[in-house]
């Protein structure tokens, strides 16, 4: 459904603007 993957790309994007998270390390 649309509205599953906008909180897919959204949990996504947040754990991107993580540095250091696991799966973007050093970031």
């Amino acid at each position: 459904v649309e509205e599953d993957q906008k909180i897919v790309n959204n949990k996504r994007k947040a754990i991107e603007d993580k540095p250091g998270t696991a799966g973007n390390p050093g970031k």
